[in-house]
């Protein structure tokens, strides 16, 4: 591995640079209106689409005028267009304002699926109007008979479509029309059926936790019991009396909601799938009778995977994998046709891909790199496609692995970011960009090796753009991974502030070569301004395998402080860094590693802290105790790791920002930590965003929250 001091870099490059520089407040050739109200830099995207056989896929295009959208059947050799659907239709039936389609699934050649007015919950939940539309009958029939439904589960068979409404879950048969209520326990804050609760959406990415057994004759559903979990309240102010948001939000080493799997059978009862474990974040049906389901103990360093047979009502230990840190949940969990099954695990020290059968797990793929995304296990062709970050970590590439040769092949572009999505017969869309390239999207054919491109796009405009330059930097006796931007027309004798974004967090990445987003276009916008822009990627960071990653465990805050501070002391003895003016941004765990940074070392004049952790007793569960245990087994770390614990340490101007309305990261970590400046009579800006969540979206709410950002950072 060769090491390249961006020292070297710079006077090589710009040793001979002899123009003029005004250090602030430089001209930038786009604005930052250009960046949050106007998009400018934003790269285009396609509709969304579903494949439906080898030649053809749909496309929903939004009507922005009418509040409706147009469903198309396209090919994609003639670029042909067919209307199948104008929801329209739905606008005047149902008396609609709004119907912006978006969702729509195939039940066959003439029966869709669309949801209409979808609303988000948290993160990744959502509930919406949905519509059973019969092309050739000209028929629409609203699924639910009153309110906004979630998950739409369609039986394989086609005949039937399980929802959850009001934490409970109906299933609406398709020919009759009818609908059955299955479950009647659900209420809010007590029981959910078919879904799940913050926390588990938040942390383990699950949503709809229903789905039908192969043959359509049983539905598998989580039931979570949150009753006994403590209450977190905020307000929102958008009336003259402000109103009360209350759900439930388990805090690390507090109570947590009771989960069970259950099966309704044949019409006629529930089964429940009885479980010992503390978490079931992962479950799937392995045939008619069998389920496969993988538990958790609280502490997330014991996994099982169990099967489970509902005729007999027995279980079987299939799979178990402790680590003295903890176990991440697989990234695939899937049952072949050969009845194996197929998961990734870190147990070598990188993730790969393993098959387990009935006596033992074999390593699939190997070698020193992290799977990321398993995309298609072919065992015929003995070939496994995936994505992963190589050949340097801030890239990903698509590969195949011969399972016969032990080979490695790419398939990808791979001087920057590939994203694919498998769309069935070999087909599957590629996205790829990296700091220089908009979205290059294509479909592509495994078999065949066709690709059809179907957006390309590239602007001259982009060239005003910085690029990154990444490299790897030195510390101690290992090395990082990290990029800089550096102000237009450098001259290495002059002396430049430097800004440092950090996140930071667990298996996360700053450090990626793909097209930027908002607020490093803003990054960008401030090396205009004559700043030096770094971001490192600290130990503890993802894509270098687990012990890279888990150094961090039991201890947030230490090793990934210690090698940000060393950074910033390696930036600090360059000949054209000024000193005096070093600067440190993060969002959310970036903001809990600005204000550590700034307890820890006198070198950072300013910090920007947002959104941030300040103790994590105050953060929740499932993350939190992953990496640190309970506050009652790890008291000690959970001090050291407290920004409000360390908040007498503070040095340097700090600008505090936080909504008021989120309900990742609670306010209230940023008002205790305000209550302790007072105390200590430290002096900080705090600003607050009414009714905002943990992004701070909006357009304009980003322009004033940038703005102000960009004000602090260049005034003397």
């Amino acid at each position: 591995m060769k090491l390249v001091s961006p020292t070297s870099r710079f006077y090589s490059l710009f040793f001979f640079v002899a123009l003029s520089f005004s250090l602030v407040k430089a001209q930038a050739p786009f604005s930052l209106e250009d960046i949050f109200i106007h998009h400018r830099f934003q790269a285009k995207q396609l509709p969304k689409m579903q494949w439906m056989d080898e030649s053809h896929y749909l496309t929903i295009d939004n009507q922005l005028n009418d509040l409706s959208s147009k469903v198309f059947k396209q090919n994609i050799y003639t670029h042909d267009n067919i209307l199948i659907f104008d929801s329209e239709q739905l606008k005047s039936r149902f008396a609609l304002s709004d119907a912006f389609v978006k969702s729509f699934d195939i039940l066959d050649s003439s029966l869709f699926l669309v949801g209409v007015q979808s609303e988000k919950i948290y993160r990744r939940s959502s509930q919406g109007l949905y519509f059973l539309i019969d092309i050739v009958n000209n028929e629409i029939v609203r699924i639910g008979e009153k309110g906004k439904i979630m998950y739409p589960t369609i039986s394989p068979d086609r005949k039937k479509i399980a929802y959850v409404q009001e934490n409970n879950i109906f299933i609406f048969y398709i020919k009759s029309k009818k609908i059955k209520q299955i479950t009647h326990d659900g209420r809010v804050n007590f029981i959910i059926n078919g879904a799940c609760d913050w926390v588990y959406e938040e942390e383990f990415g699950l949503t709809n936790t229903m789905s039908w057994s192969p043959n359509s004759e049983s539905l598998l559903y989580l039931k979570t019991d949150e009753s006994e979990v403590k209450l977190f309240s905020f307000e929102l102010y958008y009336q003259d009396y402000p109103t009360l948001f209350q759900y439930k939000y388990p805090r690390a080493g507090e109570q947590i909601s009771n989960v069970s799997l259950w099966v309704y059978q044949n019409k006629k009862k529930h089964l429940k799938v009885n479980m010992d474990d503390f978490y079931m974040p992962m479950f799937r049906w392995k045939d008619n009778q069998t389920i496969a389901a993988l538990t958790l103990n609280r502490l997330q360093n014991d996994l099982k995977i169990y099967s489970y047979d509902i005729q007999n009502k027995t279980k079987t230990l299939w799979y178990r994998e402790e680590d003295r840190r903890y176990v991440d949940l697989p990234s695939i969990f899937s049952i072949l046709p050969s009845g194996e099954l197929a998961i990734t695990s870190e147990k070598s020290g990188y993730n790969h891909l393993y098959f387990i059968d009935k006596q033992a797990a074999y390593q699939i793929t190997k070698g020193d790199f992290d799977i990321n995304e398993v995309l298609r296990i072919d065992l015929e062709d003995s070939t496994i496609i995936f994505s992963a970050h190589l050949p340097l970590p801030e890239r990903k590439s698509l590969l195949s692995w011969d399972m016969k040769n032990q080979s490695l092949k790419y398939l990808s572009d791979t001087t920057g970011t590939i994203n694919v999505s498998m769309l069935g017969n070999g087909h599957y869309l590629e996205k790829f960009s990296n700091s220089y390239v908009r979205n290059k999207i294509a479909i592509k054919s495994l078999e065949n090796k066709t690709s059809i491109t179907l957006l390309e796009d590239q602007r001259e405009e982009d060239s005003i753009l910085i690029k990154k330059d990444f490299f790897w930097l030195p510390i101690d006796n290992y090395v990082l991974r990290a990029w800089q931007l550096t102000p237009p027309h450098f001259d290495s004798t002059k002396k430049y502030p430097v800004l440092f974004y950090v996140y930071g967090g667990p298996n996360s990445n700053t450090v990626k070569n793909e097209w930027d987003r908002n607020l490093i276009l803003w990054l960008n916008y401030m090396a205009y301004q004559g700043y030096i822009v770094v971001s490192v990627d600290n130990r503890g960071t993802g894509n270098r395998g687990a012990n890279f990653k888990k150094i961090s465990y039991a201890k947030l805050g230490k090793y990934e402080v210690e090698d940000q501070i060393k950074s910033i002391q390696y930036f600090s003895q360059l000949p054209y860094v000024d000193k005096e003016q070093i600067a440190m941004i993060g969002w959310s765990y970036g903001g809990y590693l600005t204000l550590m940074s700034m307890m820890s070392d006198t070198l950072i004049q300013k910090g920007i802290s947002i959104a941030p952790v300040t103790d994590w007793k105050y953060y929740d569960a499932i993350y939190t105790e992953r990496y640190m245990r309970t506050p009652e087994g790890n008291l000690s770390e959970y001090k050291r790791s407290s920004p409000v614990e360390q908040a007498n340490k503070l040095s340097g101007d700090l600008l505090l920002i936080h909504g008021t309305a989120d309900d990742n990261v609670h306010y209230q970590n940023s008002l205790e930590l305000a209550q302790r400046f007072i105390y200590y009579n430290k002096r900080f800006q705090m600003l607050s965003y009414p009714n905002s969540n943990h992004s701070i979206g909006g357009t304009k709410t980003q322009l004033q929250l940038f703005g102000t950002m960009t004000d602090f950072l260049l005034k003397d």
